[in-house]
């Protein structure tokens, strides 16, 4: 069993800082992520209130410089879902669908989900004209009619941005005045494509093969209106990514986990940072703190507890190196004929994006597939920044979406960053 001096769970901006600050201070680090890089913050397109960048910086490119400055120092990366945590004396073993490590620490940097909306009509139609990420997301509604639901930061930022694509954007809020900042409300009520419906709720979300129309209701008459609309956005609020450590440490009713000042569970050796955590303000600028605090007394802990151990004595194994990965191959219009209409072999064709960072994040399990079935199934990717109209032509509305090729006909498709093991049980399905 491989052995770390620091764990983290999540590379959101909080995981990405406590990856940061423990490499550079020579401890063995290894961060798991099962998605893409970046958390919350890797969804939004401009981020204007994070220090030193003064005319902002969107937030896929934030979390690459991340990334790449806690990756100078050698921290360790792994794509993987993390399982449990448990307790072996005074280590801690993370278990994950891949393999299981021992830790001296572990920083619980998980984040949060968007919270579903709870409505008829939202999972059946996600990815097919409901979404939680503009970034995503937006290119395909170009020229559209979409709706937006929600108050906050989140969903007036992305309206506004939602508005350099669509026809119209359409803002739903249950109250009767938004929750976001003062500049932000003050940017979106000037925007001229962009209109609001106060006191409304989304009750059923209708279509076909996409969605077609919604169901709203007015909260202060109880006046029911249909409304025909293209796509829908959903900002309704977060919950915290807990699951897999409710049974080692405490946990408010709400789902976060509460910490002391130095980001310590009620477990010795178990830190949580960033949106996971129970406090008052979850910002790029608060999570990025939590996590250099989180690592800077992981150290203390270890030097307290592991006197005879620092992580550099161990062998690094580079989990990169684990599995060879193989590159994939680049579909446009021009060759798409020949890689895949006439292939002999069934193909997986990954639709991606460069902002996209749940894409990113898939993408090397992609590889790594590609290079344990080479020979049985051909693996190919295709831009959708620079393919939008192939991407249409399959009826791509959101982002990363495997399509499944055998004898040029499409025969399935899986939606969403999915994790290894679902992509491989529908390889085997294909190629049996």
């Amino acid at each position: 069993m491989q052995q770390y001096d620091v764990i983290i769970i999540g590379a959101g901006p909080a995981g990405l800082a406590a990856a940061l600050y423990s490499a550079r201070s020579k401890l063995k680090t290894l961060y798991i992520e099962k998605l893409g890089t970046g958390g919350q913050a890797a969804t939004t397109d401009e981020i204007e209130n994070y220090p030193g960048f003064t005319h902002g910086i969107t937030g896929p490119d934030l979390s690459k410089q991340m990334e790449q400055q806690a990756q100078q120092f050698d921290a360790e990366r792994l794509a993987a879902n993390v399982q449990s945590i448990e307790l072996d004396g005074i280590y801690r073993i993370v278990k994950t669908n891949k393999d299981d490590f021992r830790t001296k620490t572990v920083i619980i940097a998980s984040g949060a989900a968007p919270k579903l909306l709870g409505v008829p009509g939202e999972l059946e139609f996600r990815a097919r004209g409901v979404s939680y990420c503009a970034t995503c997301d937006a290119a395909f509604y170009e020229g559209a009619n979409i709706m937006v639901v929600g108050g906050g930061d989140s969903a007036v930022e992305e309206a506004c941005y939602l508005t350099k694509f669509a026809k119209k954007v359409i803002l739903t809020h249950r109250r009767g005045s938004l929750r976001a900042a003062k500049i932000v409300q003050e940017r979106a009520l000037a925007n001229t494509k962009l209109t609001f419906m106060w006191n409304t709720v989304l009750q059923e979300i209708k279509g076909g093969d996409v969605v077609e129309k919604v169901i709203l209701k007015n909260v202060l008459t109880g006046q029911i209106n249909e409304m025909p609309i293209d796509g829908i956005f959903i900002y309704v609020g977060i919950e915290p990514n807990t699951d897999f450590v409710q049974n080692i440490i405490d946990i408010t009713e709400q789902g976060y986990i509460p910490t002391d000042d130095y980001m310590r569970t009620n477990v010795a050796g178990i830190y949580a940072v960033g949106d996971v955590r129970d406090k008052l303000l979850r910002q790029v600028v608060t999570a990025v703190g939590d996590g250099a605090t989180a690592a800077y007394h992981a150290e203390k802990y270890i030097e307290d507890n592991f006197p005879e151990e620092r992580g550099n004595q161990y062998v690094n194994l580079n989990l990169g190196d684990k599995r060879m990965s193989k590159k994939l191959i680049e579909i446009t219009k021009d060759n798409f004929a020949e890689e895949i209409k006439e292939s002999p072999l069934p193909v997986l064709l990954d639709f991606w994006g460069p902002k996209c960072m749940p894409c990113l994040g898939l993408m090397p399990t992609v590889e790594e597939l590609a290079e344990t079935y080479d020979g049985k199934m051909k693996f190919c990717k295709l831009n959708t920044a620079e393919n939008r109209p192939m991407a249409i032509q399959f009826k791509i509305m959101s982002i990363p979406t495997l399509l499944f090729f055998k004898n040029g006909e499409v025969i399935a498709r899986l939606q969403g960053a999915r994790e290894s093991e679902e992509i491989e049980e529908k390889i085997k399905a294909i190629i049996d």
